[in-house]
């Protein structure tokens, strides 16, 4: 008998806590609905007044609407973005630590590999000391020295030295093309690696008609 009161007990309990519940969820519900409706009924959102009052003193501040602050914002942001895809975006590209300066137009880098440049020649200082070979040296080294290049294959992949061949940038500098225009390397492509030839030619006329680098001097 004992048992069967327990249960009724317990029937009773879960009765009346489904029932308090239902009138909770049902207040709350009249309570959301009515705050609704006097929102609703306001002059003006309360999300406006304060997105106003935030304008006003940003205006204060700036002497400039938060709009227009906050599309400098997104317009600084957006440069930031393509400044940093400034590089060629495509799949023969990658990036590595340049360790060393061989000469004015090769670099080794972090994992031991020797890059060429592709589509330029500077003087030589290997083996023989050609006039300007140390300054176009000297300018590689002032670009890529100890910085993370990025690396642009053209069709080739190495030379008959084993070397990579590769379009050489650092940051928005194409350093192939730089070296060429500040008369620091002659244009010299040779096919199939021809992409940037007349970008080269280009700069090479550039140099040579403004005297500069081994241009400007006595080695011609």
């Amino acid at each position: 008998m004992s048992e069967i009161v327990s249960r009724f007990e317990q029937q009773k309990f879960l009765k009346s806590t489904l029932k308090f519940s239902v009138i909770i969820i049902i207040l709350a519900a009249i309570y959301i609905t009515g705050l609704i409706k006097y929102i609703q009924s306001l002059p003006e959102n309360p999300l406006d007044q304060i997105w106003k009052l935030s304008e006003s003193i940003v205006a204060e501040k700036t002497g400039e609407p938060l709009a227009e602050v906050q599309t400098e914002v997104n317009t600084e942001a957006g440069t930031e973005d393509e400044a940093a895809t400034s590089q060629p975006a495509n799949t023969n590209t990658t990036s590595a630590r340049v360790t060393r300066i061989i000469d004015g137009d090769t670099i080794q880098l972090d994992g031991g590999q020797t890059v060429r440049y592709i589509g330029i020649d500077t003087p030589e200082t290997y083996g023989r000391e050609d006039c300007f070979g140390q300054e176009a040296t000297e300018k590689n080294r002032e670009l890529v020295s100890g910085k993370v290049v990025v690396l642009e294959k053209d069709v080739s992949e190495t030379d008959r030295y084993g070397r990579l061949l590769r379009y050489v940038y650092i940051g928005d500098i194409f350093v192939n093309d730089a070296l060429v225009k500040e008369g620091y390397a002659f244009a010299a492509s040779f096919p199939p690696d021809i992409k940037h030839q007349d970008t080269f030619r280009e700069s090479e006329s550039y140099a040579r008609e403004n005297n500069l680098g081994l241009w400007g001097v006595t080695c011609l």
